[in-house]
């Protein structure tokens, strides 16, 4: 099929060609218009809603629980902490020996629970003193210093052998003031047996107490003397 010559193509009017551009910007803008409107009517009326909504719901009750732990430490006074959770109870102007880092100590020794002429203690000062071969973590006597810079008048404390210390078993505890043992501090206790001491400890720098286990006659001071263990009791100073 041959196209017209151009001559024959069909001429369409500028006016009316300029018309048909205006008439359909005219739709656009029209439409355009139109979503517009929608648009900004819908918004309005959601907002609206919300507000109406925010307004109309009732105000709930928020209920705050708030937690407050007492802080870690040393305890009130009167009291001693100790690092396994119990305390070691003291009057005011007392300190517990307890609580107190020995500058120098000798023989095997530890804090910790005993029981003693069957009564369970907490925590004491337990000092190991038996035969060197047969308990070769223990040894014949033991000793702690403490440095107190002349701070206290006296030392007070219990002593006494664990329960579970061999029949027979004895030990002699004692007190020394600067390097100097103090002879009224002197005592001998025995299985099933607790003894107090109390001694004037004015102006002492250093105090140490001390411990040893009484060897019998006749027997070695290593072998053959009974397995001791030997405690103080609530050691204070004042």
């Amino acid at each position: 099929m041959s196209l017209p010559p151009p001559s024959q193509v069909e001429q369409v009017d500028p006016a009316i060609k300029a018309a048909r551009i205006t008439r359909t910007g005219a739709v656009i803008a029209a439409v355009v218009a139109a979503l517009i409107t929608g648009t900004a009517t819908g918004l309005g009326a959601y907002f609206a809603g919300r507000k109406e909504g925010v307004s109309a719901a009732t105000p709930s009750t928020v209920t705050s629980i708030v937690t407050v732990s007492a802080p870690a430490g040393r305890g009130t006074a009167g009291t001693s902490a100790s690092s396994s959770g119990s305390s070691v109870s003291t009057r005011p102007g007392e300190t517990s020996v307890l609580d107190l880092e020995p500058i120098e100590t000798g023989g095997v020794q530890a804090i910790e629970s005993q029981k003693i002429n069957t009564e369970q203690h907490d925590r004491v000062i337990a000092h190991r003193l038996g035969d060197c071969k047969v308990y070769p973590l223990t040894e014949n006597s033991a000793f702690r210093t403490y440095q107190v810079d002349r701070r206290f008048t006296r030392l007070q404390a219990r002593v006494g052998l664990g329960d579970t210390s061999a029949s027979g078993a004895v030990a002699e505890f004692w007190v020394s003031v600067d390097g100097r043992r103090v002879g009224s501090s002197t005592v001998h206790v025995g299985v099933g047996e607790v003894k107090s001491i109390d001694v004037d400890v004015s102006g002492a720098f250093r105090v140490a107490i001390s411990v040893v286990r009484t060897i019998p006659a006749g027997v070695s001071s290593c072998l053959g003397a009974p397995f001791v263990t030997a405690a103080w009791i609530e050691p204070v100073l004042r």
